[in-house]
This record gives C-alpha cells, structure tokens and sequence, in this order.
C-alpha cells in the first residue's frame, strides 16, 4: 500500500479514486479505470513520469515535480526511488514533517539507501530532533563505512546536542579524508565558537572566509565568531562585507544578547535560529 500526502498546488481531483489533504492509502486503481495495466507498461510509465519529475524540479517548479512523483509512486507503491525523490523535493519546499515521512516509507521499502537516509537524517536536523537525525547519520556509517559527509552530518547533530567534543571530532576525521572541505571547516569553526574556544575558531573561520568558493555564511559565522569573543568592532567590520548597516547593527545586539545566555541557550539560539543575515552550520553534501 502507498503512502501519500497529495498538496493542493498539483492535485485538486482525481480520476476514480483517492482522498485529497489527507494521508491516501490507494492500491486497487487500475491506469484506466477499467482494468489493470501490465507491469512492463507500468514501469515505463513510472520511469518517465521519474524522468518528467526531474527536468520538472531542475526548471524550478517544486509543486508539479512533487504531483509527478506521487503519481509515480501511485503507480509502484512498492518502488522506492519516488518517494525518495518526493522525499527531497518536500524537503526543498519547506515541508520537513511530510518529507521525513516519505523518505522514512522508502527507508522501509530500501533499507540500504544512504542518501535518502542522509537525507532523512538532514530534514530531522530541520525539524529540531537532533538526537534522531545522529541515529539516521549512525546507521548510515554502520551500513555504509564512514564519509565525510556523514561524518559532517553527525558533527552537526552532535553539536545540536551540545557534545562539541565528539562532534569536532567527527569533524576533524571528515576532514582528514577531504582536507579542503569548505562546509567541514566551517562547521569545526562554528563548533569551536560556540564551545568557546574563541582564538581557534577565529583563525579557522578567517582562512574559510577567504576561501575562493566562501559564501555570505562563511562570512558571517566568522562575525559570529568575533562576537561571541566579545570583539564587536571585528565583528561589524566582518558584518559589512555582506550586510547593510541596520542588519549589522541588528546581529551586533544578538551577538551581545548570546554572551549573557547559558552555554545550552547559546549553542540552541545558533543552531535553530539565525540572526539577520545568514550564520548556519552548512551540510555538507547538500551544499
């Protein structure tokens, strides 16, 4: 039986069968209304509605790429790969709870699956479950050996839960297999500032924020980084490469209003809130 949650930018109605805005458990619609198609012409028609759902996500739109893969997995209920790809493209859109749901139904059906479980592992980091999306990292690097990426990942949700320790590790064993990892080096840099190790972090983040591929978040982090050291002079200037004065002047009040919080306060503000501005633990893979 499938699972499915239809979203109303694709789906108004369907031909026959199935409930709209509520969880559809279809499995005996046959392609035409009148009789099942065979399973040659099924897969065909659930590769090219895979293969249309692509170029239609890759163009932009979220919304038909999601009806395309709920109509593929409609079609195979016991095929992984469309829920998979429903699974990310919810997550892009923003709809963590449904995406964590049709990546965990295609974990069922394909245990193996490493990236949708990294994936799975990301989008419960997004919805505030820490300590599940290390589980989902863990399992990945038991089924799979250990990666960077996942490596990465668990350093994340580690450093969510407050164990900077191990997750620096993780970070500096990532970065022992890809020494010039933009994403590994920030989050180690982010790591260190918010366990208060200020001059390490510093020196680390200055050399990510010159780095040729860095970006407003890598900039910013190291701001972040200076403020939580208490340097707000360093920090501005930081602040102004990206950001206009208000939005400078606005993260030089949250980095003084993160020194006056617990240590936990501190580290969940970071890592669920943004001030203005970008300053985030990057992701690695999905960067």
């Amino acid at each position: 039986m499938p699972w499915i949650k239809l979203f109303w930018p694709s789906f108004r109605r369907a031909a026959g069968c199935g409930l709209f805005g509520l969880f559809l458990l279809a499995g005996g619609c046959a392609a035409d209304g009148n009789r099942p198609a065979s399973p040659d012409a099924e897969t065909a028609t659930v590769d090219t509605l895979l293969r249309v759902a692509a170029r239609t996500r890759a163009g932009g739109d979220l919304a038909s790429a999601v009806g395309l893969y709920q109509r593929a997995h409609l079609l195979d209920p016991k095929r992984a790969e469309p829920l998979v790809e429903l699974g990310f493209t919810l997550s892009a859109m923003g709809a963590k709870r449904d995406a964590a749901t049709a990546l965990r139904t295609a974990l069922a059906l394909e245990p193996e699956n490493a990236n949708a479980r990294r994936e799975l592992a990301y989008t419960l980091l997004a919805l505030s479950e820490p300590q599940a999306a290390y589980e989902e990292f863990r399992q990945v690097s038991e089924r799979q050996g250990e990666d960077a990426a996942t490596l990465n990942g668990m350093g994340v949700a580690l450093d969510r839960l407050g164990d900077h320790a191990r997750a620096q590790a993780n970070y500096r064993k990532a970065l022992s297999m890809t020494p010039e990892n933009l994403s590994v080096r920030n989050n180690l840099g982010l790591s260190l500032a918010l366990n208060g190790k200020h001059k390490e972090a510093i020196r680390l983040l200055q050399e990510v924020a010159v780095d040729s591929a860095a970006s407003p978040r890598e900039r910013q982090n190291l701001a972040l980084a200076y403020g939580l050291a208490g340097d707000f002079e360093a920090a501005a200037k930081v602040g102004r490469i990206d950001l206009k004065e208000g939005a400078v002047q606005s993260n030089l009040a949250y980095y003084r209003h993160l020194r006056t919080l617990s240590e936990t306060a501190r580290v969940n503000a970071v890592m669920t809130g943004q001030p203005t501005g970008e300053s985030a633990a990057a992701k690695g893979a999905h960067d």
